[in-house]
């Protein structure tokens, strides 16, 4: 394939859509920034539109790979100068490759709470935190949770950071936005899924509960937890043991100790 002259101008057409996509305002796309990810993206289902890169990318052998890889999926790659491929980048050490891709669809969630498999769901009420939501993501594909399901005012989880935090389970784990718990809690009666929910000051711990059953774990946003009407809307309040003075976990934590509960529990 021909190589295009590199792009020299941050004014560029093409850099100007990059950086929509990078800042959340052009929603129909994601932004993959570096070598790992873009790895985890080619190696998923993820449509990827095209490809930015350095100069000084191009000389690696493994970065000559993926280039490859790329070209190999029609995906057109474009050559930047070090300075015009700065104005796209969101990280302060860029590893000089970008691609965009199209933004995974929501999943139908509500077809997975009709499954009969023993589900093992979360719920994230108003997560503000990217980098939290995407370690989280982490660890829900590593537990073999179902789906992740978002409320309003969450976080986007295709976001950039919450991306790299994922360490691509993003791409792989299905998620639903936008979800609110009226909707959630009505699913979960209709098809006899239980809600567990973390409050500091709950009388149970999560560990005398019985988590072998269809079960949506609900967390709360790192600043405030679950408001009372939430809590009032799950049908288990639980708490995680913690030394006096401590006040509180944060989302990835907290969610990681209920998930391999859970996960022991199962195999158990």
């Amino acid at each position: 394939m021909k190589q295009n002259d590199p792009i020299t101008s941050k004014d560029n057409t093409r850099l100007k859509a990059a950086r929509q996509v990078r800042d959340g305002r052009e929603r129909s796309a994601i932004f993959i920034e570096g070598l790992r990810l873009a790895d985890e993206a080619l190696r998923s289902s993820v449509r990827i539109r095209e490809c930015f890169v350095t100069e000084t990318f191009c000389n690696g052998s493994k970065e000559t790979e993926m280039l490859a890889r790329l070209r190999a999926n029609d995906v057109s790659v474009w050559l930047c100068s070090d300075a015009a491929f700065r104005s796209i980048a969101d990280t302060a050490n860029p590893q000089g490759i970008v691609l965009i891709a199209d933004r995974p669809p929501n999943i139908e969630f509500a077809r997975i709470f009709a499954s009969r498999e023993p589900l093992l769901m979360v719920y994230c009420f108003e997560i503000n935190d990217p980098s939290n939501l995407g370690a989280l993501m982490r660890t829900a594909e590593a537990a073999g949770a179902a789906c992740l399901i978002l409320s309003p005012r969450s976080v986007d989880p295709f976001s950039p950071k919450a991306l790299r935090a994922s360490m691509g389970a993003a791409f792989r784990l299905p998620i639903a936005t936008g979800i609110d718990l009226v909707t959630l809690g009505a699913l979960a009666e209709e098809h006899q899924v239980e809600t567990v929910a973390t409050a500091a000051e709950a009388d149970v711990l999560v560990y005398d509960i019985d988590l072998r059953r269809p079960t949506v774990i609900v967390l709360g946003g790192e600043a405030n937890g679950l408001p009372p009407e939430a809590l009032a809307a799950c049908g288990e309040v639980v708490r995680i043991p913690m030394e006096k003075g401590v006040e509180s976990l944060n989302l990835a934590v907290s969610g990681g100790i209920i998930l391999y509960e859970a996960v022991r529990q199962r195999h158990g």
